[in-house]
């Protein structure tokens, strides 16, 4: 550190985490005229460098301001800090979300009308965020979560754990009420474990090394979570029923927890109904009211709908039929022999039979 206080220059590496870029592209603004004299490069021997300044705040709201006006916009620092954090998401996100879709897999593969319940997400949820902080400090290479089922119970047993050190307090070790919660805590980690996906299911989700690849897989499983949904509320699957229970992409699919909050719901209230709900009378008692400022699910649109799910191809007819015990096909309907029929050449127009020819 010293020897960096009396140095006349700015490294490269300090310039270009002041300015928020990398130390290439302050290399590159070198070579550059215009981008040289905006960040104050002055020659230094054969280099090109840059004197260090008395308040380096100050030279960069400068520079920045020179670049600006040559046509070089900076990103702004919440943004690369974004792309940064971004970075360290991507590297294990995929792997988290094919723990994520499996979970879902093997909840709804239980039976042909099983569905996934708010409890259910609760707890797939669960196992997705410590998924996240498992795969987090791990090397590229290590990162398979079908592998690492051992370090899930630790984890799940810590998030658990408050109940614990909350009778701890105020009860000796050996208390009834103690016991009751170390129970409890270790019963809601058994649960969660429940939904610890198949082998044969990872090993199906294995062959999916893209985003592109798990989302198809996604999407099929969404329609099966919504005509499933269908049947149980007793409604037809119909697409203008189905569709608001779509969702556009994993993220919107992780967003929509399907939690019911207890008691009075305002969704997205007015100025108006929030100064009433906050302003009560003092004569009358009113109930406790929640606000609930969440964006609303909208599903997909109409056209997304009908392009991403045509009702006549095979897997929809599938699911419909298996979720609502109809048949698939019309009894008696021999596919090979429509299939011959359909390749037969047309009679062209004005043309007539054999037989009507003879007659």
């Amino acid at each position: 550190m010293q020897k960096v206080a009396h140095c006349p220059f700015l490294k490269n590496a300090e310039a270009a985490e002041a300015l928020g870029v990398s130390v290439r592209t302050v290399k590159g603004w070198m070579r550059d005229p215009a981008k040289r004299e905006a960040i104050s490069a002055v020659r230094h021997g054969k280099q090109w460098r840059i004197p260090r300044p008395v308040n380096k705040d100050q030279w960069r709201y400068a520079a920045e301001r020179r670049l600006r006006e040559i046509g070089v916009t900076l990103p702004r620092r919440f943004e690369r800090e974004l792309r940064k954090r971004a970075r360290e998401y991507a590297s294990f996100s995929l792997e988290s979300a094919r723990l994520w879709i499996a979970a879902c897999s093997t909840v709804l593969a239980v039976s042909e009308r099983r569905r996934i319940t708010t409890a259910d997400r609760a707890a797939i949820d669960l196992l997705w965020q410590v998924a996240g902080e498992i795969l987090t400090p791990l090397p590229r290479y290590e990162r398979q979560v079908d592998k690492l089922k051992s370090e899930f119970p630790p984890r799940l047993l810590k998030r658990h754990w408050s109940g614990v050190l909350a009778a701890l307090r105020y009860c000796s070790p050996n208390h009834t009420v103690v016991r009751f919660q170390i129970f409890r805590a270790l019963y809601d980690v058994r649960q969660v474990m429940r939904y610890w996906p198949k082998r044969k299911v990872f090993e199906g989700l294995r062959a999916t090394r893209t985003w592109a690849e798990l989302e198809g897989v996604r999407k099929q499983m969404d329609y099966l979570q919504a005509v499933r949904e269908l049947e149980y509320r007793g409604q037809k699957a119909t697409q203008e029923n189905i569709r608001p229970l779509l969702h556009k992409d994993l993220m919107a699919h992780l967003n929509d927890t399907m939690e019911q909050l207890p008691g009075i719901v305002v969704k997205n209230p007015t100025p108006e109904q929030m100064r009433l709900i906050n302003w009560p009378s003092r004569r009358v008692k009113h109930p406790r009211v929640i606000l609930d400022f969440r964006k609303p699910q909208k599903g997909l649109a109409r056209r997304t709908a009908q392009k991403r799910y045509p009702r006549t191809q095979q897997p929809q007819c599938e699911i419909r039929a298996a979720v609502f015990g109809i048949e698939a096909t019309v009894p008696g309907f021999d596919e090979e022999q429509a299939q011959v029929k359909q390749n037969c050449p047309k009679p062209a127009l004005g043309s007539h039979s054999s037989e009507e020819r003879d007659d």
